[in-house]
């Protein structure tokens, strides 16, 4: 065998090789038909998808079928029935697999805001895990700026309908939509985050999120507490005793600060100052988990699959 064709055989088995390697680690949607055009499954009929105003782009939570035989959600968009796009994840360490992508199990919450699109989910486990993802669409298409999930307070953020238990009702297979509003008057959205410490969800304390600048921050307005403050202070006058919300709100209210609430607080009780610092960088701390990512909006050729 002569140089030349060693050089072809070698170059051969390489893009074998690798094609060996995008199959073991590609991912890739089931579609089906609906009405006269087809189109990627959504991950659970729980979770509907929706149209975002004025435009022909449905936008919902999609299953993503991976190599082994198993399946994830991924947030996905339906362009005029023609094309699709999801979002994906670009981590830099690590394998290039699907155990370094982001997936979702569900309960799917939404939230519009002029031409702001917002979508919540659970990455499952033990917790809620949410991941809270932020876009820009007009008519012709959607921007992936940022996300947030959970780092020690896990969220849900605040919805129009809620159950019995005091969750939003996902079970109910209709779409479920945050209450966004422009709280403290200054042209910026606020959407109100429920979290908690623990294994299981509890309202252990509010915080309110902010769209500034096409990013995702925690609005530490003391506007904003005041009212939390003022009901955990009727509280403690009614029972002359105090919970971790009284110390957290008044803080965030800026009626007491954090040496203040050192003194007023017992031994037994100090730990609480950790967790008032740990909040005060929740700006940072909400971002960790998804800034390695390297969120994309990829696009899935339909007519090719």
């Amino acid at each position: 065998m002569n140089k030349n064709n060693r050089i072809v055989i070698f170059i051969v088995q390489f893009l074998f090789l690798l094609l060996l390697v995008s199959l073991a680690y590609s991912g890739s949607f089931k579609l089906i038909k609906v009405n006269a055009h087809y189109e990627p499954e959504l991950k659970s009929k729980e979770d509907p998808a929706i149209t975002l105003p004025g435009t022909k782009i449905k936008a919902g939570l999609y299953r993503y079928y991976t190599d082994d035989g198993g399946f994830t959600g991924k947030v996905g968009f339906l362009i005029n029935k023609e094309r699709f796009y999801f979002l994906q994840s670009r981590r830099p360490e690590g394998k290039p697999g699907i155990e370094w992508q982001y997936g979702l199990a569900g309960d799917v919450t939404y939230g519009i805001y002029k031409n702001y699109f917002l979508l919540e989910a659970s990455a499952g486990g033990t917790t809620r895990n949410s991941h809270l993802f932020l876009f820009k669409y007009d008519k012709n298409g959607v921007h992936f700026l940022d996300a947030i999930s959970r780092d020690g307070l896990d969220f849900i953020s605040s919805t129009k309908k809620i159950d019995n238990a005091g969750y939003p009702p996902w079970a109910q297979g209709e779409p479920i939509w945050m209450d966004i509003k422009d709280i403290d008057g200054d042209g910026k959205p606020e959407i109100k985050l429920m979290t908690s410490i623990g294994h299981k969800f509890q309202n252990y304390l509010i915080l309110y999120l902010e769209i500034a600048e096409n990013r995702l921050y925690v609005d530490f307005s003391p506007f904003l507490y005041k009212p939390l403050y003022e009901q955990e202070m009727e509280k403690y006058q009614r029972s002359d005793k105090t919970n971790d919300q009284y110390y957290i709100y008044g803080f965030l209210a800026r009626k007491f600060s954090l040496s203040q609430i050192k003194d007023m607080l017992k031994p037994d009780r100090q730990e609480l100052i950790g967790r008032i610092e740990k909040i005060k960088k929740a700006n940072d701390s909400l971002h960790e988990v998804v800034r390695g990512e390297r969120f994309i909006l990829e696009q899935y050729h339909m007519q090719r699959r």
